[in-house]
């Protein structure tokens, strides 16, 4: 087979010897699939520690949160969306504490496009209520 000059010393000499290529990238397949779970963890641990700075704004925080949160449902960690938007509202700073008393005192359900465009425009407000006292 000509693929195995091309290839790792180490995929080469471990697998099985066939003459046929199917059946070695039948054999590469089941052995060297990639499920990285240390990729797995540092989404999920960047998941559930990222927390908002306040120097970049809060939409890149929640961009930056889904990110992780896609990337952990696409290693097959099923988690839901509202999980999620627990996440998000527990990863903000006591200012947004009005945010997240409505939100768990309101009945219904807010999207994550809601939820975003509430928490920037709290984050807008919050930014306004600084400035006031240093224009007067």
């Amino acid at each position: 087979m000509v693929m195995k000059y091309t290839m790792d010393k180490s995929i080469k000499e471990c697998g099985p010897k066939t003459e046929r290529a199917k059946d070695f990238l039948e054999y590469v397949k089941a052995n060297y699939t990639k499920v990285d779970k240390a990729e797995m963890a540092t989404h999920l641990k960047l998941l559930t520690t990222t927390v908002y700075d306040g120097v970049s704004g809060v939409r890149d925080h929640i961009i930056k949160l889904r990110h992780y949160f896609n990337k952990a449902n696409e290693m097959k960690v099923e988690l839901g969306e509202k999980f999620l938007k627990w996440l998000i509202l527990e990863s903000l700073p006591a200012s947004f504490d009005a945010v997240k008393l409505t939100y768990n005192a309101l009945k219904e359900e807010w999207t994550l496009e809601e939820l975003m465009s509430i928490v920037v425009q709290h984050e807008v407000s919050l930014k306004k209520m600084r400035l006031t006292p240093l224009l007067l």
